[in-house]
């Protein structure tokens, strides 16, 4: 019983790590997609970080 427990839970373990860069990128992905459609009148985040950073 014990073996059949650490066996599945190291199959967990080893997806995480497989796909952990899939779920950074999803994440960021994410995060940038929230960034521009929030916008403070009439202009997304994402729009005024670029102009404030890359004048």
């Amino acid at each position: 019983m014990n073996s059949n427990l650490k066996k599945e839970l190291d199959k967990n373990r080893f997806s995480i790590v497989k796909y952990g860069l899939l779920y950074i990128l999803t994440t960021t992905a994410a995060v940038l997609l929230s960034l521009i459609l929030i916008k403070i009148q009439g202009e997304s985040i994402l729009e005024m970080v670029y102009k404030y950073y890359f004048k």
